[in-house]
């Protein structure tokens, strides 16, 4: 009968084996996507908002979340959960490790730069509908 313990150095536990998924996901990139908004990374991160990756159902429901819950609070939550979901499925790896990442690999300052960036980024999905109500 095996023992169902991990024992350390038997097998490499799974976060580890996603972390290094995350080793082309460097600091040096993750500081270009704040300051270049037509990196790639952030160009497919648009792609994934408005749809292109999980389909028009999902797109819909971003705009209507954006539209409704348009407070700076929110829309950080939202750009985080979204950011990390996009990562998690270009890299094959967990957004719980994503997350680990980016908290690890940028300042707390860079992260927020980036927020803002890709909350930009979010609300020109909706920028005009707004404009009209």
């Amino acid at each position: 009968m095996q023992s169902s313990v991990h024992r350390l150095g038997t097998q490499p536990l799974q976060g580890n084996r996603d972390m290094k998924k995350l080793n082309n996901l460097t600091a040096d990139h993750l500081r270009t996507c704040i300051t270049d908004c037509n990196i790639y990374t952030r160009r497919f991160f648009r792609c994934w908002l408005d749809g292109s990756y999980k389909g028009e159902e999902h797109y819909t429901a971003n705009c209507i979340y954006l539209k409704t819950f348009n407070e700076p609070k929110h829309l950080r939550r939202f750009v985080i959960s979204e950011w990390c979901d996009y990562i998690a499925e270009e890299y094959d790896c967990s957004t719980s490790t994503v997350m680990r990442h980016m908290v690890s690999t940028l300042t707390a300052e860079e992260l927020e730069q980036l927020n803002a960036e890709l909350i930009d980024d979010a609300l020109d999905l909706v920028r005009d509908q707004l404009e009209v109500a």
